[in-house]
């Protein structure tokens, strides 16, 4: 759920939001025309897109491209606060008079970049508190200044190769393989729903699209690949049973160990012990 909601907008564009939320609760975003910079004032979570996941914790900055994303908070008393910077590529045109160039690149494209800010960002972050009491005091002209600033601070964190690498692809378009999102993301605590969203469609379509590609139902193909995986890890892991639960995409031990026996006969901790014998 929402505790908290700020904002300043750019014109008639929200670009600076502070978010405050807890569990239960589940970010989507769908970014089609612009990137966005999200700075983690405290919680933890992990972010998936369709290509990659990313683990955030308090003080981590995370560069979003173009594109979709959606995280589930975990399930703890611990409130998850944000703020989010929204790079719209007609504000930044408007920031960047000489506009941001495309160049030849080198480096594999990714559509998360994760980072741990330096104290500068920190404060940079600390001092917007004003504005978000008076969003009013901040114009246009103040805004461009803050974001330039803040695309400076950027440029001078241990990741600096990597952030410019990847402002100057923000809005180069990615191509979203649906064998690859499904693949990438088995073993992650993803709903259909979730999937569907990713592949940027509708549950019921993207339904159909998996029944073309996988010859299967998305949950009895998601429940057997993870149950494979499962029997692989107690074979050869010493990790507890709750732990490989979580690492193969299940958030309930209970329902794991169900779905285990219904697969081998056998409880997970009783399929261990046959092959420790």
């Amino acid at each position: 759920m929402i505790l908290a909601h700020q904002k300043i907008d750019f014109g008639q564009i929200p670009l600076i939001e502070k978010v405050k939320a807890r569990a239960p609760f589940r970010f989507q975003f769908d970014f089609p025309d612009e990137a966005c910079l999200i700075y983690v004032l405290s919680g933890h979570t992990t972010i998936h897109s369709p290509a990659e996941s990313a683990a955030v914790q308090q003080q981590d900055s995370v560069l979003l491209k173009c594109g979709t994303y959606f995280s589930a908070l975990p399930d703890t008393e611990e409130d998850f606060e944000v703020v989010v910077f929204h790079l719209p590529k007609e504000v930044l045109k408007n920031i960047y008079t000489t506009g941001l160039q495309e160049h030849e690149h080198t480096k594999q494209n990714q559509f998360i970049n994760a980072f741990k800010a330096h104290e500068g960002i920190s404060a940079y972050i600390r001092g917007l508190d004003f504005y978000f009491k008076h969003p009013d005091v901040a114009n246009e002209t103040l805004l461009s200044a803050k974001i330039k600033e803040l695309i400076s601070l950027l440029l001078q964190t241990a990741n600096a190769e990597d952030v410019q690498e990847l402002l100057l692809r923000l809005f180069s378009p990615l191509e979203v393989n649906f064998r690859e999102v499904v693949e990438k993301h088995i073993f992650s605590e993803v709903a259909v729903e979730d999937l569907a969203f990713l592949c940027h469609m509708s549950v019921s379509t993207f339904k159909r699209k998996f029944k073309e590609i996988f010859e299967d139902s998305p949950a009895n193909y998601l429940r057997r690949k993870r149950l494979e995986r499962a029997a692989e890890l107690l074979k050869v892991s010493e990790a507890s049973v709750s732990d490989i639960a979580w690492q193969t995409g299940f958030n309930d031990v209970a329902h794991f160990s169900r779905s285990f026996k219904s697969v081998h006969q056998l409880s997970p901790k009783a399929y261990r012990a046959q092959f420790a014998k």
